[in-house]
């Protein structure tokens, strides 16, 4: 009888398949490919409208690479283990675009070399150099690149990576898991919660840690004002974008508001609120009348954010991405739902208490800019939804249970949060010891990063709204 996964993909490239549950390693198979056939296989799995979440190598008895690839549609997350033969490898980068970032980072570390990475600086008489030192960007995180013109219109960007990196990764395989904790909420200023959440979760896989009902409470609490501190934090800087100052003062405003409210949850506004077995501290009582008096009025003013007629005509058919490029480019989050695919990580694999909050997300067909606004609009509509019923449900008891074990069990783990912006994963490999064999860290801005190379042909005037169109960080790019 076939699997799930032979009804769904043609797995003729396969040597080995092996199920795996998906509630202790994060993932769903474990399949080995040919070196020679891993670009046909990531061919095949396209088709069926899954998408490339990164590539890691791991150096053990024999080199491997790793593939993680998930779908889009359904629950299916596989890993693609290629062993390593040749010091030339397929790219698969014109199968997927982030491809392209992850195998410069295989090749950077491993010295290995994947065919058809090309320079895409190719000079020309009539080009011209500008750097990003010219442009007043919508982004907290510095972003340095050159841009090839010709005339008025972009040929190319160039990118400068490397500027904002901290060298998390490393720092996270080279000192024992408890110490990295502090350090996983530093990945960006603005979403570092969900790494935090992100990286205690993948701890808790992997020893089979148990967390009390009331501390799985105060973690979605946390993490959904911290969604919408972040959603409010990108409309107010796209109406200072758009010139619209004074819209863009009240909701920041109303976003210092919020900020005050995390702070008043976690104790500071960037900590590790979130340990292995629950969180740091309990909540002070009232929270749930000072939640109710701040958010007031908060979605009346949204509403009538959406029917703002300037706004509509400047976003309106402004940054189209396409569901076959979103898909292609890894994207997730609001970037993918508004091409039309209803991708949450919530829903999908219904990690912590999540499963128990019925509540639908908008997506969108248009994929432009105003569908995105609107997006992230709802998005804040959700997140007081789930906050209102989590207060409502949350009952006495511990905050945080103590673990006995701290050696990470030889084995494969991966899990994955709905950050602001798509899915955030960890991928853990242990071996026996308090310091992690591997981590690679997915952070969905490396999709919109990637996208970077579809922007030939816009007008130079444009770039700084469509970067922050595209909705990245560097900081999580770099990491």
């Amino acid at each position: 009888m076939k699997s799930q996964l032979e009804k769904l993909i043609d797995l003729e490239y396969v040597s080995k398949i092996q199920k795996m549950n998906f509630a202790s390693v994060g993932f769903d198979y474990m399949l080995e490919v040919h070196y020679t056939k891993i670009k046909e296989f990531s061919e095949i799995i396209r088709q069926k409208d899954f998408s490339l979440n990164f590539i890691t190598g791991i150096h053990n008895e024999n080199f491997k690479i790793i593939y993680f690839f998930s779908s889009v549609v359904k629950k299916h997350k596989i890993k693609v283990e290629v062993l390593f033969e040749d010091i030339i490898i397929p790219s698969i980068n014109d199968v997927f675009s982030n491809a392209e970032f992850y195998e410069n980072e295989v090749n950077e570390q491993f010295g290995l070399i994947f065919e058809e990475i090309k320079d895409f600086l190719i000079q020309e008489e009539d080009e011209f150099i500008i750097s990003s030192d010219n442009f007043d960007l919508l982004s907290s995180d510095p972003f340095y690149f050159n841009v090839l013109t010709c005339g008025q219109y972009i040929k190319d960007i160039i990118p400068d990576i490397g500027y904002n990196s901290r060298f998390l990764e490393n720092s996270a395989k080279s000192t024992n898991w408890k110490s990295f904790i502090v350090k996983s909420s530093r990945l960006d200023s603005y979403s570092g919660f969900f790494s935090n959440y992100c990286f205690v979760g993948v701890i808790e896989k992997a020893l089979d840690v148990r967390v009390p009902e009331r501390a799985e409470y105060l973690r979605i609490i946390l993490a959904e004002i911290s969604r919408i501190y972040f959603n409010l934090n990108y409309i107010s800087e796209l109406l200072n974008g758009l010139g619209l100052y004074a819209l863009c003062s009240f909701f920041k405003m109303m976003r210092e508001k919020i900020s005050d409210l995390i702070e008043f949850v976690a104790g500071k506004k960037l900590t590790e609120y979130y340990r292995v077995g629950g969180v740091s501290h309990d909540i002070k009582s009232g929270l749930d009348t000072i939640f109710k008096s701040v958010t007031e009025n908060l979605l009346k003013d949204l509403d009538e954010l959406r029917d703002n007629g300037f706004i509509k005509t400047k976003l309106q058919n402004f940054c189209v991405i396409s569901k076959k490029n979103a898909i292609k480019s890894g994207m997730t989050g609001h970037l993918l739902r508004s091409t039309g695919v209803n991708l949450d990580i919530r829903k999908q694999d219904n990690y912590g208490l999540y499963g128990l909050f019925d509540y639908n997300q908008s997506i969108d067909l248009k994929g432009d800019e105003y569908s995105r606004f609107n997006l992230k609009i709802d998005e804040i509509f959700v997140s007081y939804r789930i906050i209102e019923k989590a207060l409502s449900k949350i009952k006495a008891g511990q905050y945080y249970e103590e673990t006995n074990t701290f050696e990470i069990p030889y084995g494969d783990y991966n899990f994955a949060v709905e950050s602001p912006r798509g899915r955030m994963g960890y991928y853990l490999k242990g071996n026996d010891s308090v310091i992690p064999y591997e981590i690679k860290i997915e952070t969905p801005s490396i999709a919109g990063f990637c996208y970077l190379k579809k922007l030939k042909g816009i007008k130079l005037s444009d770039l700084p709204l469509y970067l922050f169109s595209l909705g990245f960080s560097m900081a999580e790019v770099d990491k």
